[in-house]
């Protein structure tokens, strides 16, 4: 395991520095690249648009490593 985090390890990270889990993550899966770690993780989103004067829609496919969710926090 200890390799694969040096071979993995993004060359912008530096060591003894507290770093993003989410960027070494992103670039540990661009790294693999394999089908079933696709499949496992790759999220697909669609976001449609529409004219509130016209009701013309428009619409955007996209695929991402990352959802990111607020976290509630209690007062």
């Amino acid at each position: 395991a200890m390799n694969l985090i040096k071979v993995a390890r993004p060359a912008w990270f530096n060591n003894n520095e507290q770093q993003d889990c989410a960027e070494f993550l992103g670039h540990l899966l661009d790294t693999i690249k394999d089908p079933e770690t696709e499949r496992l993780f790759t999220i697909r989103t669609s976001q449609i648009n529409r004219c509130e004067r016209c009701s013309k829609e428009s619409s955007r496919d996209e695929s991402t490593n990352y959802l990111f969710l607020p976290i509630p926090t209690t007062n």
